[in-house]
């Protein structure tokens, strides 16, 4: 019996030791684990390529994107634009990376099979093309006759590294003249991962611009270029707490994720619901609509 105990005892300090030497492994590579989120009640998902947003943009006459606000300089960088040749830059450096790496970085078998093949055929630019995850969950609501609170979260989830890395931009937009709260539940926030091999490198909170009781907007810095090693902004959230102190008996809310393809800062610009406008170098990646019955 005595020595049946110090069995388990040795294997339990066995496993402890084990336990320690994978976290300190851990933090002497410098990994950290990627970040674990409430998740809330989906209301709404789009899947978007950028591919696709990029076509449409250049499929428009200069009549429909100047009537949108494009200047005619706007309209000159649009149609100079070559997307097949700005992928490509990034395949070619993806092709000298083993699969293990490319595994890390998200990549399917197949696309890992084109990386290797790469021509440049359509369906392959497809293939390789990032998508955007766009989600928007409801964390919590309530009316009352004297107050009427939401609290939402809209995540964004890249499946791969989009051909640009600048400056986006997420907003919504709400319906009944509610606030936006400060507090703990609203926020950004951009988990990083590093560029060359995948995995996560760490989370930087983003501060959250309102705009009176219309809505709000976070600025998402796509890319770190850093002593330790670059990364990208993968995934990502914004959350928003809005009320009003009367009873509000239904409430819609818009988001829409702006792609950014050229170097200055974006902006937007809110309108009657759901109106919102980019600035020029922005284009509309994938949007959320949602309705709740408070």
């Amino acid at each position: 019996m005595i020595q049946l105990k110090s069995k388990k005892i040795l294997k339990l300090f066995g496993l402890l030791i084990a336990f320690a030497l994978l976290v300190n492994m851990s933090f002497a590579n410098g990994v950290s684990a990627a970040p674990v989120k409430e998740q809330g009640t989906l209301l709404s998902k789009t899947v978007v390529n950028e591919y696709d947003k990029f076509k449409e943009i250049q499929s428009k006459s200069d009549e429909e994107l100047l009537k949108k606000g494009y200047s005619n300089e706007d309209l000159k960088a649009i149609r100079s634009i070559d997307y097949k040749d700005e992928l490509k830059k990034r395949v070619d450096k993806e092709a000298k990376l083993d699969k293990d790496t490319l595994k890390a970085m998200g990549y399917t078998e197949d696309q890992i099979h084109v990386i290797y093949n790469y021509t440049g055929e359509e369906s392959q630019v497809y293939a390789l093309s990032a998508e955007l995850w766009l989600s928007t969950y409801v964390l919590s609501y309530s009316k009352s006759s004297s107050l009427s609170q939401a609290s939402l979260r809209t995540d964004w989830t890249w499946t791969q590294r989009p051909v640009w890395l600048e400056t986006d931009i997420l907003a919504a937009i709400w319906s009944e003249g509610m606030y936006v709260q400060s507090g703990s539940q609203t926020f950004g926030k951009a988990n990083y991962y590093y560029i060359d091999y995948g995995t996560f490198k760490k989370t930087n909170s983003i501060s959250v611009t309102p705009n009176l009781n219309v809505g709000a907007s976070i600025k998402i810095p796509m890319a770190l270029w850093e002593t330790d090693g670059n990364a990208w902004a993968k995934t990502g959230e914004f959350g928003y707490k809005i009320t009003r102190q009367s009873l509000v008996e239904e409430l819609s809310v818009h988001t829409d994720y702006g792609h950014n393809e050229w170097t200055v800062s974006p902006t937007v610009t809110f309108g009657p619901f759901p109106g919102l406008t980019f600035s020029y170098s922005v284009f509309s990646q994938a949007t959320n609509d949602v309705y709740i019955d408070l």
